[in-house]
């Protein structure tokens, strides 16, 4: 009987495992550094369950939590919530499960309590493996960036419908009279599967509120740098016109040196006014409006760092990436670029585009100071908002992938991101 409750513990395991994959992007330890100590926790449990020692659900909770713990990194407050609410999502799976397996075993004349159970876990393992594949690497971004309010709701309004459907089965059908008992299995499997269709819709409404909340910051970031590129364009334009309006004094300064034969004066004469040519003359461009936007204002704003900034190469006139795209990937890869080249002893940055066919290539490469921050396996900037720590590369994988492209990040004697698109 105890090892049959340690390989009820060890399927109870894998189905948190399941859901925590499916909700977010999670580093696990690795398997050797994991197996001894989840081994032990589920003897233990195993033991305990067996002899009844405490309250089984606060042992089942206290045991999952332990669980979670050792599994996973970087456990915060959002992945406990994500944890308790899960005790009660399977809590419904199961009773789901058994119910079906009741009929069948009923039907079969071969009911046997410890059979259901473990048919039951089976059952619920395969349907969140299911939804683990389901839903995918694309959904599982989204829904880990929902804020922790919904992670509570959906907490609260999990526990109701998981009281709601164990005090039907346990007291309200166990009293029902029906020649029908099949009736009654129905409307219980009804109600478990409109409740689990509730908690999916609240699901999918705040992950949209949260995908209209990113987008709309996105877009006051697009609009942002539109503005400063404007500004930047402003400001150049003015500068021209001043030149332009001492060019005549400038001349009279140079031919009088010459008239007096003062070549060396001239000639440092002439080298500043080069100097000043050069600070308000040199416009990048790589053939794209909204990335010269872009690649000007951080141009202008490296040498502001110490840090030396250098482009090269062009992408295509037909680009087909959207500009909102463009913006995403652009914006955030320099300003994580420049961040980290401004701590760094070279202060380096180089930028390359190119193109061949239908594949647009971004590479950037910058100077680091040798701290690279990690969380569940990505990496992270080190600028003082913490509020959107990942989330910036997060996004711009995401409008990469838009285009089929891929994204690479190295971190070696320089910081290095490869971005491959395909042009359509």
């Amino acid at each position: 009987m105890i090892i049959y409750n340690m390989i009820l513990c060890f399927l109870e395991v894998l189905k948190y495992i399941f859901i925590s994959d499916m909700f977010f992007l999670r580093q696990k330890r690795k398997f050797n550094n994991i197996i001894l100590p989840v081994s032990l926790v589920c003897v233990a449990m195993g033991i305990v369950a067996e002899f009844n020692v405490v309250n089984y659900l606060i042992l089942y909770t206290l045991f999952v939590f332990v669980q979670m713990a050792i599994i996973y990194e970087n456990v915060n407050p959002k992945f406990m919530l994500l944890t308790l609410w899960s005790v009660f999502i399977i809590t419904l799976l199961d009773e789901m499960t058994r119910v079906i397996i009741e009929v069948l075993m009923d039907y079969k004349k071969i009911g046997n309590h410890l059979i259901e159970r473990f048919m039951s876990s089976l059952i619920t393992v395969a349907c969140l493996l299911s939804l683990s594949i389901i839903i995918g690497k694309k959904y599982r971004n989204r829904i880990e960036k929902v804020g922790i309010g919904y992670y509570i709701f959906f907490l609260g309004l999990t526990i109701a419908n998981t009281f709601i459907i164990v005090f039907f089965k346990e007291y309200v059908f166990a009293q029902i009279q029906v020649d029908n008992v099949a009736l009654v299995y129905v409307t219980f499997l009804a109600m478990s599967i409109g409740m689990f269709i509730e908690i999916a819709l609240v699901m999918m409404l705040a992950v949209s509120r949260s995908d209209y909340k990113e987008r709309n910051e996105l877009n006051q970031k697009f609009l942002e740098e539109q503005k400063n590129h404007y500004k930047y364009l402003e400001e150049r334009e003015r500068e021209t016109k001043l030149f332009r309006h001492d060019i005549r004094s400038h001349l009279n300064v140079i031919a009088e040196g010459l008239r007096k034969e003062k070549y060396d004066e001239v000639g440092k004469y002439i080298e500043s006014i080069c100097g000043q040519i050069e600070n308000f003359g040199n416009v990048l461009t790589v053939n794209n409006g909204i990335v010269d936007a872009i690649l000007n204002r951080y141009y202008s704003e490296a040498p502001k760092k110490n840090v030396s900034m250098c482009v090269k190469g062009q992408i295509p006139k037909n680009c087909k990436i959207e500009a909102f795209d463009l913006c995403t990937i652009f914006s955030n890869v320099l300003s994580n670029a420049i961040e980290a080249a401004s701590k760094s002893e070279n202060k380096s940055l180089e930028v390359k585009c190119g193109y061949k066919d239908n594949k647009i290539v971004i590479a950037v490469e910058n100077d680091y100071d040798g701290n690279i921050k990690m969380k569940n396996g990505k990496y992270i900037s080190n600028k003082k908002n913490t509020d959107y720590h990942g989330y910036g590369l997060i996004n711009v994988k995401r409008s990469v992938e838009k285009y089929s492209g891929s994204m690479n990040i190295r971190a070696e004697n320089k910081f290095i991101v490869n971005i491959l698109m395909y042009n359509r």
